[in-house]
This record gives structure tokens, C-alpha cells and sequence, in this order.
């Protein structure tokens, strides 16, 4: 994941506002927000809130994404989710259920 791109946004969107203010209407702590800021990748679930609070799909930040040796010889299901295409809780909880489904 662009963990750069993710923190880039994040940071514009909060602007100068302050980041207890941001992490609360995002729904995550205050540490949360600045490791995020700070390039540290978040859980699924704050990935998700990140989201959707900077109104953007989940693959702004998963398409440059690929699949390296841990998952080698595995089939790797695929699924379509393009922008547009519903919501980043949607698209992140199908790709959660296909992994949980292993």
C-alpha cells in the first residue's frame, strides 16, 4: 500500500485543523491519525474509516498493490472494484470475507 499517498492525504484533508478534531470525526484516536501521518500502516478497519472519511476508494491506495512471495502458489481469488463502483466499506469488507473464506 502507498503508505505516502495515504498519509499525504490524510494530512491535506485535515488541513489546520487540529488532529484530536479530525480523529474524532474519522472515529479513531488521536495516535491513530498521527501514525498514519507518519507513513504506519493502519488496521483494516481504520484503513476503511480512513476511506471513507477522505471520500476516496480504498483502491487509491491498493491498485499499486501486487502479491509477492508470501502468497506465491496460492489462488489468489480477483475481484473487480472500481471507483464508483460502492462503498470503500463494502470493497475492503469483500476483500476481508474472501481472505477469511482461506
Amino acid at each position: 500500500m502507498p503508505l505516502d499517498r495515504l498519509a499525504k492525504d490524510l494530512r491535506n484533508a485535515r488541513g489546520d485543523k487540529p488532529m484530536k478534531e479530525c480523529a474524532r470525526e474519522i472515529g479513531i484516536s488521536t495516535p491513530t491519525v498521527m501514525r498514519v501521518e507518519h507513513g504506519q500502516l493502519p488496521s483494516l478497519a481504520v484503513f476503511v474509516r480512513l476511506c471513507e472519511w477522505l471520500r476516496v476508494s480504498p483502491m487509491r491506495y491498493l491498485r499499486d498493490y501486487s502479491v509477492g512471495p508470501p502468497l506465491a502458489g496460492r489462488d489468489v481469488p480477483q475481484i473487480e472494484v472500481t471507483e464508483g463502483s460502492g462503498s470503500p466499506t463494502a470493497a475492503v469488507g469483500k476483500l476481508a470475507t474472501m481472505w477469511e473464506e482461506d
